[in-house]
């Protein structure tokens, strides 16, 4: 089916391409923001988290 006021693919795309680049200044200026507030023993606690389940995943798919 095609409907006669549709309009071309080529803005349609333009307008995606904007719409995900808007998103993703979006998105990279809340995880800037999300990064500053959070202070240094906070980095060094989530990354020993990260850490402890990578080895725990680790020792699991070893264990098989």
């Amino acid at each position: 089916m095609y409907h006669r006021n549709r309009p071309p693919a080529k803005c349609r795309y333009q307008h995606r391409v904007w719409g995900q680049t808007l998103g993703g200044v979006l998105v990279g200026l809340g995880l800037m923001l999300l990064v500053w507030s959070i202070p240094c023993w906070a980095w060094l606690a989530i990354i020993g988290t990260l850490a402890l389940l990578a080895g725990c995943l680790v020792i699991g798919w070893s264990r098989r």
